[in-house]
């Protein structure tokens, strides 16, 4: 199998419907220290302030992306 995150984030967007499993989550981005800038995502503990796609219909995903790719 193989997947490419950008392709597949913007399919999602295009076609939410597609997600098979949506899971909450807390997603930070702190402004200081080590992890300056870094995307903290945390699945465990709310209060959760986003949704992850967890799963796909993954071949539909592979047919439009092959089919997008292969257009004239």
């Amino acid at each position: 199998t193989w997947a490419w995150a950008d392709p597949l984030a913007m399919w999602v967007w295009w076609d939410p419907e597609a997600v098979t499993h949506w899971q909450p989550a807390r997603i930070e981005v702190p402004l200081e220290g080590a992890v300056r800038g870094a995307t903290l995502l945390d699945r465990r503990v709310g209060p959760f302030n986003a949704r992850v796609a967890m799963a796909v219909e993954a071949p539909a995903f592979h047919a439009e992306l092959a089919a997008t790719l292969l257009r004239d």
